[in-house]
């Protein structure tokens, strides 16, 4: 195989999978043919002792080449996930009689060949492939210098809480955009060798007092849930199956356990001095329902109610047993004391305690993150960030132009309904690769076609979409239960001139300077920018748009453990019939699938326009797949014309069908 003469060989296996990404084998012999002292050059994938694939180079060159100089080449042009683990020299490549590459006689790669792993060589990259692998729930072992932070499993919440980790064991405050721009660890610990030393200051448990102040997001909800009385939107209603009998007793004690652990859990709300407080009571009264009878959606509507929220705990729990050999467990707790963060951290917490085990004691609790809070808003950093926002918010403020089935409303509502679509595992796993192709995420490449639907169906070229944040910077709050979560309003602009490659730069780069500053309250952006409200909208946005992270793990922590069959439970998705704004999408990848849930408000769309609208964005992304160099013009993407109804599975509606 000669330079510029890679194709002679005939061979079929030109296309791989590793790691969830297909490859394209005569890429890389492409880019490794045209270095200046290699000869021929055949890329192969091979399994290690485990089954695990990876990728192998052979090369034939005419004089000695170093391992890094070959990768340091490759990388200018191929993602991390192209470059091959071992590169083998050979004196030609080995070929069969009739031309083409003869497998077997090609040696195994020797380990002192490896791209594989490239050891840490001081403290500061031990530190880090410690913090990886704490982040990452992987061994340290397996983590080398030159791996990709995103690759092995790393998204923005993880990246969130990893910079934090940075802060607290090295001194250096390290900025979410350079985990971006340099996710491994080589890079990563330059940049914290040449940073200027900023000592993390360590926080002190508050003392017991009566009441505490309450944060920001607690204040926001709490004065929602004063205003609409009975308002169920902030609760957040939760359905597991079981396939065995439930024990009723020992999951009586497990929630007694788990609500003594976690202060929220035992937590209220009241008024004092016209502001809202929270009281942390020593214990709560609790007590599983149960109910025998056929699940219906009446069932649900009955235990999703109000919350009084001047008494705690604000959660309850149910038994169910529809008669048709499954178990059920509802389990309905209320935003304020909650969120998504918080259901892997209660899941993994309630099947450690079930089991018996003990768990170390939580040196901070919630109320320490409300005090924490309310001192970063007094700092010169939140006056940097309020900048960013006010900067970001200048000029008119756009409002969400999509065709409505029904008139705005005098007043908000917050009926719902749902639907759930899949794509399948092809579909997602070119979407990563893309992703990784434009050293860019999952998330950046959905939410940015999501923009361009907006922009399609209400022909706007300036668009605001809500997203949510973990909200847990300081490291020393990883594991605490609670309403963390901040709102962050993301302004876009797809200009229909602008090609889908400059627009996806633009959203990964507008989203990044978001997340960096998003400690600043939403609320406080509302009072800041919002001249005129309608009292039948939201404020700045109508639509929100969030990759869920930590659903996947929630679902680990349910399912792994194999000691006690009665909690082998399984999520179940189901229509809460509850939405805050218009359009809700909720993107989550599991098993290699990529699940899109989209809630509505009933009071603004009809689902055969909701479908329709979400059968458009799968074209958008099968036309972005299509056209995988991202050069065409927005403008050239085109909404298919009348009802185009998406094969998607719905979030049933009818009376027992939830998809058991």
């Amino acid at each position: 195989m000669s330079n510029g003469n890679i194709e002679f060989l005939g061979r079929i296996d030109q296309q791989v999978k590793i790691r969830g990404f297909r490859i394209e084998l005569g890429e890389i012999e492409s880019r490794l043919s045209n270095y200046p002292s290699i000869k021929e050059a055949v890329v192969i994938a091979r399994e290690d002792e485990s089954g695990e694939k990876y990728l192998c180079a052979y090369i034939a060159v005419d004089t000695e080449t170093g391992v890094s100089e070959l990768r340091e080449y490759l990388t200018k042009d191929l993602p991390d996930y192209m470059i091959p683990s071992y590169f083998v020299p050979l004196e030609k490549i080995p070929l069969t009689p009739n031309g083409k590459l003869d497998r077997k006689a090609l040696p195994g790669p020797k380990v002192e060949a490896s791209l594989q792993y490239a050891a840490p060589r001081d403290k500061v990259e031990e530190k880090l492939v410690a913090i990886w692998a704490d982040m990452l729930r992987i061994d340290k072992s397996v983590i080398g210098i030159d791996d990709n932070f995103f690759v092995l499993g790393g998204h923005s919440l993880r990246a969130t809480l990893m910079i934090g980790r940075i802060h607290k064991e090295l001194d250096v405050k390290f900025p979410l955009l350079e985990v971006f721009k340099t996710p491994n660890i080589r890079s990563m610990a330059k940049y914290i060798k040449g940073a200027v030393k900023e000592e993390f200051i360590s926080l002190e448990p508050l003392e017991q007092k009566e009441y505490y102040p309450v944060s920001s997001q607690q204040k926001r909800l709490f004065i929602l849930q004063q205003r609409y009385l009975n308002l169920t939107a902030y609760s957040r209603p939760n359905l597991f199956l079981s396939p065995v009998e439930l024990d009723k007793e020992k999951l009586q004690v497990t929630f007694r356990e788990l609500i003594q652990r976690h202060e929220s859990l035992r937590t209220s709300f009241d008024m004092i001095n016209g502001e809202p407080v929270q009281r942390i009571h020593t214990q709560a009264s609790f007590a599983i329902e149960y109910y025998d009878g056929a699940f219906t959606q009446e069932t649900i509507a009955n235990f999703v109610r109000p919350f009084d929220l001047s008494q705690a705990p604000l959660f309850r729990v149910r038994i169910m047993k529809p008669g048709n050999g499954k178990n059920i467990l509802l389990v309905d707790i209320h935003h304020i004391i909650s969120d998504g963060v918080s259901d892997a951290i209660l899941i993994s917490d309630f099947m450690a305690l079930f089991e018996g085990k003990q768990l170390p004691a939580l040196k901070f609790q919630y109320k320490d993150f409300s005090q924490w809070q309310a001192r970063l808003l007094e700092s010169g950093e939140m006056k940097k960030q309020e900048k960013y926002w006010l900067e970001t918010f200048t000029g008119e403020m756009p409002q969400l132009a999509i065709p409505r089935d029904y008139p705005d409303s005098l007043e908000q509502r917050f009926e719902g309904s749902g639907i759930y679509v899949e794509l399948d595992d092809k579909t997602t796993g070119f979407l990563k690769e893309l992703a990784m192709r434009e050293g860019t995420t999952l998330f950046m490449i959905l939410f940015a076609v999501y923009n361009v639907l907006l922009a399609k169906l209400g022909g706007q070229e300036d668009i605001v979409v809500g997203t949510g944040v973990a909200g847990r910077r300081h490291v020393d709050f990883e594991n605490v239960i609670g309403m963390f979560v901040n709102t962050l309003a993301l302004r876009n602009y797809p200009a229909a001139e602008k090609t889908f490659k400059d627009f996806l730069f633009e959203v990964n780069q507008r989203t990044l300077l978001a997340f960096e500053n998003q400690d600043y309250v939403f609320e406080d952006l509302v009072e800041k920018v919002v001249t005129k409200s309608d009292p039948g909208r939201n404020p700045i946005f109508d639509t929100v748009f969030v990759m869920q992270n930590m659903a996947s793990e929630s679902e680990t922590a349910a399912a792994g453990n194999t000691a006690q069959p009665e909690l082998l439970l399984k999520r179940q998705e189901f229509d809460a019939k509850i939405s805050i704004f218009d359009i809700s999408v909720f993107c989550e990848e599991i098993g290699g699938k990529l699940g899109i849930k989209v809630s509505y408000s009933t009071g603004v769309f009809k689902q055969e326009t909701i479908e329709k609208y979400f059968g458009y964005y799968k074209d958008i992304l099968a036309y972005v797949i299509e056209n995988k160099e991202l050069i065409f013009k927005l403008k050239d993407i085109r909404l298919a014309s009348g009802l185009k109804v998406i094969e998607s599975k719905l979030i049933k509606n009818e009376t027992g069908d939830f998809g058991f």
